[in-house]
């Protein structure tokens, strides 16, 4: 599995939509957070479009470091 660098945060916005980088790299900070929740921000029952917010605790730099060598 790849590992996920906080450079990647900038990358997220202008991956491809639905595309398999985008769920990769949102996969890889889910897997590496220390914890992480999820809130329904909104959705449209006529058009099926949502939207939710992650937020999340990645471990220390350091530690991010060690993993990605």
């Amino acid at each position: 599995m790849k590992r996920f660098q906080t450079a990647d945060f900038d990358h997220l916005e202008i991956l491809p939509p639905s595309s398999t980088a985008l769920k990769e790299k949102v996969d890889c900070i889910l897997n590496q957070s220390l914890s992480y929740s999820a809130a329904v921000a909104s959705f449209d029952p006529q058009t099926g479009t949502y939207r939710i917010v992650l937020q999340g605790t990645l471990p220390d730099r350091a530690r991010l470091q060690q993993h990605a060598a």
